[in-house]
């Protein structure tokens, strides 16, 4: 941890607020008062994105610590990626895209134009933002199959186990779901090795290329047919 951010977590919100950034005294506080500014500039920017989608007709669907999720129309979302201090996510997501968008797996997500491109690079105030055009997903239902499959599978994949010993491993866990899981059908078996496969390259991938692995229950959605689809694997 930087002596900065040690500091800054001792001080008290009335200290904080007691600072001068016009005039600020010692490396600690001007350090302070470039985060304040950055954190405004930022909060400014997202406010101004949020503001022109609602006036042009959008629906706020969700955000995270790195996206806006919005509802374009029937069919269409658009995941706006913010700038953050190293933008990792920025690097990670086009990574994806170009990954999904050369593959057939049927457990990667459609990208779709959105006033004529899937993907629109702009800046706010010299800030970057990125905005792809995406398949409207849902998410998985709570405590059901699916959910627990995708923690599983995750964690086997992240080991690059081959899938009939993950599937042994899952149909003996000491859980309601794995009894539930070893009687699926031959057709939805098949799906799941198809998921299983798809998370294991995506994996290596990621390893590769020093992503962190983070494909939790609502980075995986799902079509209305109940297709699993991989939204963001890597943090």
């Amino acid at each position: 941890m930087r002596s900065v951010d040690f500091i800054n977590e001792k001080w008290s919100a009335k200290y904080k607020k007691s600072i001068n950034c016009s005039n600020p005294k010692g490396f600690s506080q001007k350090a302070h008062c470039q985060g304040r500014k950055k954190k405004k500039t930022n909060e400014n920017a997202e406010s101004f994105i949020t503001k022109a989608l609602k006036n042009a007709g959008y629906e706020f669907i969700g955000s995270g610590y790195d996206a806006q999720v919005w509802m374009k129309d029937e069919g269409t979302v658009v995941k706006i990626l913010m700038p953050k201090e190293d933008n990792s996510a920025h690097e990670t997501f086009k990574t994806f895209y170009e990954i999904s968008k050369n593959s057939d797996s049927p457990n990667l997500p459609k990208f779709k134009k959105v006033d004529g491109s899937e993907v629109f690079n702009f800046t706010i105030k010299g800030k970057p933002f990125v905005q792809y055009g995406i398949e409207q997903l849902y998410p998985l239902s709570s405590g059901s199959l699916d959910e627990w499959v995708v923690w599983m599978m995750a964690d086997l994949a992240s080991n690059q186990v081959d899938w009939t010993k993950a599937k042994q491993l899952m149909i003996k866990d000491n859980d309601k779901h794995a009894i539930e899981f070893a009687n699926q059908n031959t057709r939805k078996m098949k799906e799941y090795h198809i998921l299983y496969n798809t998370l294991r390259k995506l994996h290596k991938i990621g390893r590769n290329k020093g992503y962190g692995w983070d494909p939790h229950t609502e980075n995986i959605m799902q079509r209305n047919n109940g297709t699993l689809v991989i939204t963001d694997p890597w943090a």
